[in-house]
């Protein structure tokens, strides 16, 4: 199939040129450009131990660092092409169009990357990722302020319906433009868990606490349970916020099937938008009054599940028959149904 593609490539290749690189085709071929590094990175990081152990006779194997290391900058110009996209014009665009349509996003975008700057980040990544991010967010803000305004020009209407209307008569622009606001949700979400993730193995008495984050967890005691099919050791946690009160109290524990023979443990969490807070009860002591927690403190994890509930209402937009779509099908529906009894009529006659 390579041999075929590679010897047939000038039959092959299109007649039509690009005009400009500063165009959205140019934008859409560098945005596959980068799908294409992305899963030749990953197929390469998959095969790699295979092939390692097919020439030399040893398997090394690749870790999450070289995923990180190669796709972690892809993921970056895919997002930076995300927010170009939507702005750039078809075939050419001019100096004064780029500059009119980037302005407030770039605003936006900088603004961001300061204000991250002030509070304290100083990886690169994350904050070259929040100020992508914010710039993508300022385009698709400025596409739906623009269809709104033309909306309101032509048609006399509040901004809550010229903008409900607008998406309905559009739905696939702007279906598409959700999806967009979905994938950098989702995208702040993996950074921020994996940039700013907190680890703590502690081992404590009962009536002793130890902190992570903005947190204190105090251990209160174990609940032992034994019956004909399980033996459990839960443990209470009281969990305080940075002000002293009580938020909650978590009840991680270690579990003994008995039939089959088998160990497990129930992790206890806490979710919220701003954090997740995993309890895991590690291990116990004979006496069982000491015990050994691991506890992770993991941002922005809701904005991951939240990215992805808004990537599939986008989809359903983008799905969802426009006004002229329905039209189309009501006009075919009613056409068929009126031209059934005129065939049936005119059988007879035919015979």
């Amino acid at each position: 199939y390579t041999a075929l593609l590679i010897f047939r490539s000038k039959q092959l290749r299109s007649p039509a040129e690009f005009e400009s690189y500063l165009s959205r085709e140019a934008a859409f071929l560098f945005n596959n450009l980068m799908l294409v590094g992305i899963a030749f990175a990953v197929f390469w990081g998959t095969i790699f131990p295979v092939l390692s152990e097919a020439v030399r006779g040893v398997k090394i194997t690749v870790g999450p660092p070289f995923f990180n290391r190669v796709n972690g900058p892809l993921a970056l110009g895919l997002v930076f092409l995300m927010g170009i996209g939507p702005l750039i014009a078809w075939r050419r665009t001019t100096t004064s169009n780029l500059v009119r349509s980037f302005a407030a996003p770039v605003v936006i975008g900088v603004a961001t990357g300061i204000v991250a700057a002030a509070a304290g980040l100083r990886q690169w990544y994350v904050l070259t990722a929040f100020s992508l991010a914010a710039f993508v967010l300022g385009t698709v803000l400025v596409e739906f302020r623009r269809g709104v305004n033309a909306r309101r020009h032509m048609v006399a209407e509040p901004r809550a319906k010229a903008l409900v209307n607008l998406v309905a008569k559009n739905n696939r622009r702007y279906g598409g433009y959700i999806i967009h606001v979905g994938v950098i949700v989702a995208f702040v979400g993996i950074v921020g868990s994996s940039f700013f993730r907190t680890e703590v193995k502690k081992s404590v008495h009962a009536g002793d606490s130890f902190t992570i984050g903005s947190y204190t967890l105090r251990f209160q005691g174990l609940d032992e349970t034994d019956t004909p099919h399980l033996e459990s050791a839960t443990a209470r946690v009281q969990v305080l916020g940075a002000d002293g009160r009580e938020i909650t109290v978590m009840s991680p524990a270690k579990l003994f099937f008995k039939r089959p023979q088998q160990p497990a443990t129930k992790v206890a969490i806490r979710s919220t938008p701003a954090s997740d807070l995993y309890v895991v009860l590690a291990g116990i002591d004979d006496s069982g009054q000491t015990a050994t927690f691991e506890v992770f403190l993991t941002p922005l994890v809701f904005w991951l599940w939240a990215g992805g509930l808004m990537m599939v209402l986008g989809t359903v937009i983008v799905m969802w028959p426009n006004v002229r779509e329905r039209a189309a099908i009501a006009t075919a529906l009613s056409r068929s149904s009126t031209g059934a009894p005129e065939l049936a009529d005119a059988a007879p006659g035919g015979d």
